[in-house]
């Protein structure tokens, strides 16, 4: 287990007071190299709920000639990703200073790291038509790329939140894709109304999962359908 870092606090809440539009790649580079391992105090209760319906454990910055119980992201990544819960640093009522996702506490675990493994922003989930040329392979996601902590996590947000009582999910292979690997779960656009509610399921399973990850939706009548696996 890694020791947390008092000595990164306040260069960490120095970059932190960097106006958005002035953070650039410069800045992300610092802010990774410090806040995984910078020494916080939590907030009791410990976990509270988001705005967006999550769970978050709630750090705050050490006080002044103050003892605390020092915890840190490094040392919080298995409870986090065993239990459920994001990670928020400062929260107040109108924000916090960072957010963390149960996807970004999976990655720390997987990799080691909170830094994006691909540039740019996350993308978004889609939904895709395979034509009958197209050579796809798919299988079930291994240990190293979906643990099963976080299957285990995802199978009960989509049994409780979203009333799907036997889960399922597929890793996709799609070689003419830029992003060849994707995640297809047993979310169809056949139970919703319209795209924005689909889609909008989609978002929200995307917290669970790292940042270069992609979530792909296929329709009912896939033949891809008959290839998910129990989560």
């Amino acid at each position: 287990m890694k020791q947390c870092d008092i000595s990164k606090v306040e260069p960490l809440l120095e970059l932190f007071k960097a106006p958005q539009p002035q953070r650039d790649a410069q800045w992300h580079e610092q802010f990774y190299a410090i806040v995984a391992d910078a020494s916080f105090r939590c907030e009791t209760p410990q976990v509270f709920a988001g705005p967006d319906g999550f769970p978050y454990f709630s750090l705050l910055s050490p006080e002044p000639f103050k003892p605390f119980d020092s915890f840190c992201l490094s040392n919080l990544a298995e409870a986090a990703t065993e239990k459920g819960f994001g990670v928020t640093i400062n929260r107040r009522s109108d924000g916090a200073d960072w957010v963390f996702s149960y996807g970004d506490m999976l990655a720390l675990r997987l990799t080691g790291t909170l830094e994006p493994q691909s540039t740019g922003p996350g993308e978004p989930p889609k939904k895709i038509t395979i034509e009958k040329e197209e050579r796809v392979f798919s299988g079930t996601p291994s240990e190293t790329y979906l643990p099963s902590c976080a299957r285990s996590v995802i199978r009960q947000f989509m049994q409780r939140g979203l009333g799907i009582q036997e889960p399922k999910v597929l890793l996709l292979h799609r070689p003419k894709d830029p992003k060849p690997m994707q995640l297809v779960f047993s979310v169809f656009r056949e139970q919703y109304q319209s795209d924005h509610q689909y889609f909008g399921v989609l978002h929200r399973l995307s917290w669970f999962l790292p940042r270069h990850y992609t979530i792909t939706g296929v329709p009912m009548s896939s033949d891809l359908q008959k290839e998910l696996v129990p989560l």
